[in-house]
């Protein structure tokens, strides 16, 4: 383009001479007076060696020594000149007038009105209006001048020069041919035609400058002063130009602008290399493009393609922002804008930073494209990716293997498409995003700046490195301006040895509050739970709530319920509503009212419990269930059936895999009739045994049996006594009491428990009506009424007689009783004293309170003696029948004795 507007310039200068074709300019001629004019007609005249002159008619005036040459012509070396009439003086001064034409030999025609040539000065002048033409070109000036030889011609005042292509107007046009240099000096304008330009659009290269010279011998024009240069919308300004014709280089210096429409370059040096076509601006190059500003050491310019070069130390500004690169190109005809950064690309403003080391941008389509890698810092921010579109007009684009990084929080996303104006972006493959305390991974990711939203429209998962939580999702947003997250697919939650799943999850960052619903459930990989629910609420670090058909199973644990708070804080899970829980295993279920759950201890206490396990049932008002032990703690007012079987206590431990009860409170136990009751102890109510202290069993009858220890099998109604044994039967008028003590139990025919047997040992006691056996060993056979005595027995009667032997057997059915082996009987009256027996055996009649004793009877009386085989004693009376064979000893007290 400057090329252009420099050699228009040079071809004005050229149209504005008259190359090798002289006129010679003529003086005022000084001739004497003529006194008689002499006349010649066809005639062809020597002026000396300067010129040749013919005319149609010569005439010379003797007066004023003039010669007056009629339709002249003068010819001179290179120029011809034709006019009306041509007057020499002596002095060989000329005066050419009147329709004056010339002819140069390179063609040049020209005219004018008066032509002067002064031979004292040896100079051609003319102060009228001279036109020059050749072809299409018109030169015009005010006047005209030259020396005699034509080496230097000066054309001024109102220069002016029209051809097809240029026009041109200045002061002065001056040609020294001795030095061939052509010098043009004042006001020069020049206007260039482009003929090429497209059908009707005319472009035109126009200029306006102060000095110009053009050296001719080495075809170099030389511009100084400033100047200014327009051509198709661009201006040039320097103050120095220097053209070569040759090589049609051109420099141009000093404050060299370069300005269109909303653009400016400066330069101190601008070069073109006429041969590669290149316009070259040295360093500094500074200029403007709309609120642009930029420099750079280097600028290059092809005329050919306008493609433009910056190169080395490139700055680009505005208000906004900078950019640093080492080189950028223009393509003109692809309209395309690329950077290069050997070391970066650095664009910067007040709040961000960008590198990058190439950049392409598509100007027909405002698409900016970073090939590479790039790197932007924003307020704290930084971003890296690679294959950058960008649509600068719409603001929209691309790009790839996104990283931004701000502080600890990071985003990567293998690509993103964003919308600047809009404010939106997509992500895809393989997002990752690291916020604070928490870790998105996804496959598409849509962020609404604007509308401060986010949406996931793929399968996602959420971490939560603080609290070690990850949720798991497909579909959900999050809208910054509610701080509401909400996920609109399966979602699930995992945290610590817990997974938590539902149809849909919503939660507000600020008030910290989320809701699971459809179809939840909660698993615990560790201790194999599952809790399936209609809802879940969640409070953060302090509560959880689950609703609606809540069920549970842990191992073999089932449980439901309708709704079921954890707290946090506490480890506690509270069961609001009635509910049951169910061992499969163990085959027990428990039902209660409420409940809570505490998970460090794994301790599930009830409320308002009912259950059964198998053929036990059982109910308290308050229990705990231990899961490690698997054993339930009933802790007020329990019972618990089975069967006909009641169980009651206030507190007991109930060990569900053995099916014991174990309490330190009192047990009371009933069947029927039947109640027993210890103080502290243990059941096995699988075994159906007993075993504790402070042991009583009672009947509806009033019968009572106590001891220290009770243990015994309570299907078969068999008990053992231990310590302190004491009985009390009044339904059998009888009682007993021993240290060790087995009784049987049976039912009667009124479907009632009866003590049918028993068997007691050590220091026992036995007392029916007015008897009362002890021995080391009793047994009593109650279906029977039958009594039995062995170790020492002794029978008591009436508290006055007294019967020894090895063996003792009462029939309480007939108030007898039968004495083995070595009896002994003592007898107390008042009437008879005191009276010790002895036998072989012995029979108790205990209705009319007689003994018949048998083998080897002795009885003593005081120092009286009588002896018998078989003999009857009346306790009453404590008179012995003697059977058989008697024997007595007698003594016979005095009278006075006997007083």
């Amino acid at each position: 383009m400057l090329k252009k507007i420099l050699y228009f310039i040079m071809l004005g200068i050229f149209l504005l001479f008259i190359y090798n074709n002289y006129i010679k300019k003529m003086s005022d001629i000084n001739i004497g007076e003529i006194k008689k004019d002499i006349k010649t007609n066809n005639i062809k005249y020597d002026i000396g060696n300067s010129y040749k002159i013919s005319a149609n008619q010569l005439i010379e005036n003797q007066t004023n020594e003039t010669t007056v040459f009629k339709q002249a012509q003068a010819f001179f070396k290179n120029m011809s000149l034709k006019g009306n009439e041509a007057i020499v003086d002596k002095l060989k001064n000329m005066i050419l007038k009147g329709n004056i034409t010339g002819v140069t030999d390179n063609g040049w025609k020209f005219k004018t009105t008066e032509m002067r040539y002064d031979e004292n000065k040896k100079k051609f002048y003319s102060v009228s209006k001279v036109e020059a033409k050749k072809d299409d070109i018109k030169i015009t000036a005010r006047h005209f001048e030259a020396n005699s030889q034509f080496t230097l011609i000066n054309l001024y005042t109102n220069v002016k020069l029209t051809s097809n292509k240029v026009t041109l107007s200045c002061d002065r046009v001056i040609y020294d041919r001795n030095k061939n240099i052509v010098k043009l000096n004042g006001n020069i304008k020049v206007q260039v035609k482009n003929l090429n330009s497209e059908k009707g659009k005319i472009e035109l290269v126009t200029g306006e400058l102060n000095y110009a010279i053009y050296d001719m011998d080495n075809n170099r024009l030389i511009v100084w002063g400033k100047f200014k240069a327009r051509m198709k919308g661009y201006t040039l300004t320097a103050n120095n130009l220097v053209y070569y014709k040759k090589t049609n280089n051109v420099d141009v210096y000093d404050n060299v602008k370069l300005k269109k429409d909303d653009m400016e370059i400066n330069t101190p040096k601008a070069f073109y290399n006429g041969k590669t076509k290149k316009i070259v601006l040295n360093k500094p190059v500074k200029g403007k493009i709309k609120e642009y500003n930029f420099e750079s050491d280097y600028m290059q310019i092809d005329e050919v393609t306008e493609n433009i070069k910056l190169s080395n130390n490139i700055e680009i500004k505005n208000k906004e922002s900078t950019m640093k690169a080492d080189e950028i190109t223009y393509d003109k005809k692809n309209n395309i804008i690329e950077g290069v950064g050997h070391e970066n690309i650095l664009v910067f403003g007040k709040d961000y930073r960008m590198k990058s080391k190439k950049f392409h941008y598509f100007v027909d389509e405002n698409k900016l494209v970073i090939p590479e890698n790039f790197r932007v810092v924003k307020n704290g921010m930084k971003i890296n990716g690679s294959n950058l579109i960008f649509y600068t007009k719409d603001e929209i684009g691309t790009s790839k293997k996104i990283y931004i990084e701000k502080k600890e929080n990071n985003l990567i996303s293998d690509f993103v498409k964003f919308n600047l104006k809009k404010k939106i972006y997509n992500l895809e493959k393989n997002i990752s995003i690291n916020y604070e305390k928490y870790n998105i991974v996804t496959q598409k990711l849509d962020l609404d700046e604007a509308n401060k939203k986010i949406y996931m429209k793929d399968n996602f998962e959420v971490y939560n490195k603080e609290d070690d939580l990850k949720i798991y999702s497909k579909n959900g947003e999050y809208d910054d301006n509610s701080k509401l997250i909400s996920l609109l697919g399966k979602t699930k939650v995992v945290k610590d040895d817990y997974e938590i799943s539902g149809d849909s999850f919503t939660y507000n960052l600020d008030d910290k509050f989320g809701k699971l619903v459809g179809t939840v459930e909660i698993k615990n990989r560790k201790d194999d739970l599952i809790v399936n629910a209609n809802e879940l609420t969640y409070k953060y670090k302090e509560e959880m709530d689950i609703y609606g058909d809540v069920r549970l199973k842990k191992d073999d644990i089932y449980g439901n319920t309708e709704k079921i708070v954890y707290k946090y804080k506490e480890k506690m899970g509270y069961l609001i509503t009635p509910g049951k829980v169910e061992n499969k295993t163990e085959k027990i279920i428990m039902n209660y009212e409420t409940g809570e759950y505490d998970n460090n201890l794994k301790i599930l206490k009830l409320r308002k419990i009912s259950g059964h396990q198998e053929d036990i049932k059982f109910k308290s008002e308050l229990a705990k269930y231990d899961e490690k032990s698997n054993e339930i703690d009933f802790i007020k007012k329990v019972n618990i059936n089975q069967k006909e079987l009641n169980i009651d206590s206030d507190k007991l431990r109930y060990f569900i895999k053995t099916k014991k009860i174990k309490s330190e409170t009192p047990i009371t136990v009933t069947e029927k009739n039947l109640k027993m009751v210890i103080q502290s102890g243990e059941m096995d109510l699988k075994n159906k045994t007993l075993d504790g202290e402070k042991g009583v069993i009672t009947t509806e009858d009033g019968d009572k049996i106590t001891g220290d220890f009770l243990s015994g099998d309570y299907s078969k109604k068999e008990f053992n006594f231990k310590d302190n044994l004491k009985a009390d039967l009044p339904s059998e008028k009888m009682k007993f009491s021993g240290d060790i003590a087995k009784m049987y139990f049976k039912k009667n025919k009124d479907d009632q428990f009866d003590v049918t047997r028993g068997e007691i040992k050590n220091k026992t006691d036995f007392w029916y009506k007015d008897m009362n056996l002890s021995s080391d060993y009793l047994e009593m056979d109650n279906m029977k009424n039958l009594v039995f005595g062995k170790g020492n027995p002794v029978l008591k009667i009436d508290g006055d007689t007294t019967i020894k032997s090895d063996y003792v057997y009462l029939n309480l059915n007939t108030n007898t009783g039968e004495m083995k082996s070595n009896v002994k009987l003592t007898n107390i009256t008042k009437e008879a004293g005191t009276i010790n027996a002895t036998a072989n055996d012995a029979s108790l009649n205990n209705e009319d309170k007689k003994v018949k004793m048998k083998g080897n009877i002795i009885v003593y009386q005081g120092e009286n003696k009588v002896e018998a085989e078989e003999g009857v004693m009346d306790l009453k009376t404590n008179i012995l029948s003697g059977i058989g064979t008697t024997k007595f000893k007698l003594r016979i007290k005095p009278k006075e004795e006997s007083k």
